[in-house]
C-alpha cells in the first residue's frame, strides 16, 4: 500500500470516530435528555368561611278553602309605585272577585318594620295577606320577611309580591328564614315611575314573567291550594362551613376558590396554614375568640360568625402583613360589611389615625386614596374578603343586588390622615371630643370616646364614593379662589340625606381655610351648615339638604386640589385593643 493511501485511510478513520464520538456526546448532554416531568407540589390550604347560624323551620299557614266570602287585606309597605299599583290591583280584584272582601291599607311603618296596629287589625279581621311592594335589595327580603311572620304568627296565608330580578335571592332568603315554601308572586319590573294605567295593564293584568301564567290567577291559587308536606315541614337543619382544610396544587387551589366564591375574582395569596400561624403573630388574641357578626344587611338578612383566626386566613388572601393585622381586626370588630346588599352599590371606606400610619407604611401623600401603598390597598381588600367570606356578602343576584355596581367595592377607600401637614386637629381627636359630627342641629353628638393625638384609630365611613370637587359646577377655577365658599357652594347641593357631605382636603386646601379665619374644623361646620338656615318648624328643626358635613385632610401639598362625596363617618375604634 502506498504511504498516501494509508495516510488517507487513516484521516478517514479519525473522522469516523470524532463523528461518533461527536454523536454519542450530543445525546448526552443536557438539551438532549428529556428529563422526567416535575409534578406540581401539593399544598394544604385553610377555609375562609365564617359560620352560618342553623335554620329553623316554621309550617306555613293553612290555605282558605276558597276565597269566596274572605276577607283579603292588600297592604302598601310604601316602596314607591306600590300605593299606585296595590290600588289598581284591589279595584281589580273587587271587579273580579265580587264575593270578596278586599281591603287596602298603607302601613305606617316604612319598608321593612312592622306595623303593631295594622297587625291587631288583620288578626282579628282579615283572612288572608297580600303585601306589596318587594323592589329593593332590603324591602323584597322584607315583605318575603312579613309574610312569613304573618304566617307563623297568625296562621293565615300570605301572598308577597315581588319583582322577579329577585327569585335567586329570596329563594335563599326563605330558606333561612325558616319557610322555603312561601308562596311568592313574581311579577314584572321596574314598578316605580309607572303609571296606573301601565300597572293595571301590564302587571296586575298581565303574566308573571317566570311561568306565563296570569298574575291575578296565581295569587289565587297561592291563597288556596293545598300545602304539600314539605311546606308544613318543621324542625332544624345545622349547616357547616364545610371542611377546614383543602388540597391541591396552586393552579387547582386558585381555581376552586374562584368556583366557590371565596375571592374577589383576583388572584389570592393561598392561605396555608404557615401564613395564617404567622399572621397570628400579629396579634396576642386567641385564634378562636368570636370576632364578629356580620350580615349583607344586617336588619334584613342572616349574620353568620366569625373568628380571629377567619380574619386571619382572608387578611393572608389579600396579601396582608401581620403587622397590619390589629387594624384588620380591629374593622372586623365592629361587624361593618364593606359590600353591602343595597341596589344603590354602596361603598364603605375608612380613615386611620395616630402613629400606626408611619408603623406600618400607610401613605398620606402622593395619591393618598389611591392603591399606592401595600398597607392601603390590602386593608381594603382585606375588608373586602372578611366580608365575602365572614359575612356571605358580595354574592352576585343573592346577597349583592347593585344595579350599576361600584368599583370601590375592590379594595374600598382606606385613607391614612395627613396630621403632620394638617392645620387642624386630627379626625379622632374630633371625633373622640364627640365635637362637630352632629348629622344636623339639635341631634346630639355621640358619646365622647376621649382619643387623643397619636391614638391608633380607625373611624369607618358608609356611602356612595368621593369624587374630585371640580365634578361640582360650583368649583370654578380662576386666578383667585374662594375655597370656603366652593366648599360650602357643593355642600348647598349635596344630596346628604342618607349619607352627608364629606370633604377630602388636601393640606393647602385645608391651610387656605384656616386662614379665611376657621381655625377650628368645628367652625368651619358650623358655618358650612348655617348655609341652609337651619330654622325651626313646629319645633321640629330642618335637616340641611348636605346633611353631616365631615372633614379630612389627607394627601401631598403640590396642587390645590379637593375631593367631596357622599360618606358619613360610622363606628370608631381603637386599633391597638387588637395588637
Amino acid at each position: 500500500m502506498e504511504e498516501s493511501d494509508m495516510k488517507l485511510r487513516i484521516v478517514v478513520i479519525a473522522a469516523l470516530c470524532i463523528g461518533l464520538f461527536c454523536s454519542f456526546a450530543c445525546k448526552q448532554s443536557p438539551s438532549n435528555v428529556q428529563t422526567a416531568k416535575v409534578e406540581d407540589p401539593i399544598l394544604t390550604v385553610l377555609n375562609p368561611l365564617g359560620t352560618p347560624p342553623p335554620i329553623k323551620l316554621k309550617a306555613m299557614a293553612p290555605r282558605l278553602d276558597s276565597i269566596k266570602g274572605k276577607t283579603i287585606y292588600i297592604v302598601n309597605d310604601g316602596y314607591p309605585g306600590s300605593g299606585i299599583l296595590l290600588k289598581e290591583l284591589t279595584a281589580v280584584c273587587k271587579e273580579k272577585y265580587p264575593d270578596t272582601t278586599f281591603v287596602y291599607r298603607d302601613k305606617k311603618t316604612g319598608m321593612s318594620g312592622e306595623d303593631p296596629e295594622l297587625l291587631k287589625e288583620m288578626e282579628e279581621k282579615a283572612d288572608a295577606m297580600i303585601i306589596a311592594l318587594g323592589h329593593w335589595s332590603v324591602c323584597a327580603p322584607g315583605v318575603t320577611r312579613q309574610s312569613i311572620n304573618f304566617e307563623d304568627k297568625y296562621t293565615k296565608p300570605a301572598v308577597p309580591l315581588v319583582v322577579s330580578s329577585f327569585v335567586d335571592q329570596l329563594t335563599e332568603f326563605a330558606l333561612t328564614e325558616g319557610m322555603p315554601g312561601i308562596r311568592i308572586q313574581y311579577i314584572r319590573g321596574p314598578i316605580w315611575a309607572k303609571t296606573a294605567e301601565q300597572l293595571r295593564r301590564d302587571t296586575v293584568l298581565g303574566n308573571n314573567p317566570l311561568t306565563g301564567k296570569p298574575i291575578l290567577d296565581e295569587i289565587v291559587e297561592k291563597l288556596t291550594m293545598t300545602l304539600t308536606a314539605e311546606e308544613k315541614r318543621t324542625g332544624e337543619i345545622n349547616r357547616d362551613r364545610g371542611p377546614e382544610k383543602f388540597t391541591g396544587t396552586a393552579d387547582e387551589l386558585q381555581q376552586l376558590f374562584l368556583e366557590k366564591r371565596f375571592t374577589d375574582f383576583m388572584p389570592i395569596v393561598l392561605p396555608t396554614e404557615e401564613k395564617v400561624a404567622e399572621m397570628l403573630k400579629g396579634t396576642s388574641h386567641d385564634p378562636d375568640e368570636v370576632l364578629g357578626t356580620m350580615a349583607p344587611f344586617k336588619p334584613s338578612f342572616e349574620s353568620w360568625t366569625y373568628t380571629v383566626k377567619i380574619a386571619a386566613i382572608n387578611a393572608v388572601m389579600a396579601g396582608a402583613k401581620p403587622e397590619y393585622f390589629p387594624v384588620i381586626l380591629a374593622i372586623g370588630s365592629t361587624g361593618s360589611e364593606a359590600i353591602s346588599v343595597s341596589d344603590n352599590s354602596f361603598c364603605v371606606g375608612a380613615v386611620i389615625n395616630g402613629n400606626i400610619r408611619d408603623e406600618i407604611g400607610l401613605n398620606y401623600s402622593y395619591g393618598a386614596m389611591g392603591p399606592y401603598a401595600h398597607a392601603n390597598t390590602v386593608i381594603g381588600r382585606a375588608w373586602s374578603l372578611l366580608s365575602i367570606n365572614g359575612g356571605n356578602c358580595g354574592k352576585v343576584g343573592n346577597t349583592y343586588m347593585g344595579v350599576v355596581g361600584n368599583p370601590m367595592n375592590a379594595i374600598n377607600i382606606i385613607i391614612a390622615e395627613n396630621e403632620e401637614d394638617s392645620p387642624w386637629d386630627p379626625l379622632s381627636v374630633r371625633i373622640g371630643r364627640g365635637e362637630g359630627m352632629m348629622s344636623f342641629p339639635g341631634r346630639p353628638a355621640p358619646e365622647p370616646a376621649g382619643y387623643e393625638k397619636g391614638e391608633n384609630v380607625i373611624t369607618l365611613f358608609t356611602g356612595w364614593g368621593i369624587l374630585s370637587a371640580k365634578n361640582w359646577h360650583a368649583n370654578v377655577w380662576g386666578d383667585e379662589m374662594d375655597y370656603p365658599q366652593i366648599i360650602k357652594d357643593i355642600y348647598k347641593i349635596q344630596d346628604g340625606t342618607l349619607f352627608g357631605t364629606c370633604a377630602v382636603l388636601s393640606p393647602p386646601i385645608a391651610d387656605f381655610v384656616k386662614d379665611a379665619g376657621f381655625d377650628t374644623v368645628e367652625k368651619f361646620t358650623k358655618w358650612v351648615m348655617e348655609a341652609q338656615g337651619n330654622a325651626k318648624s313646629d319645633g321640629m328643626y330642618i335637616q340641611p339638604p348636605g346633611g353631616t358635613f365631615t372633614v379630612v385632610v389627607t394627601g401631598a401639598s403640590n396642587n390645590n386640589y379637593f375631593s367631596m362625596g357622599g360618606m358619613r363617618p360610622g363606628q370608631s375604634v381603637r386599633i391597638d385593643e387588637w395588637r
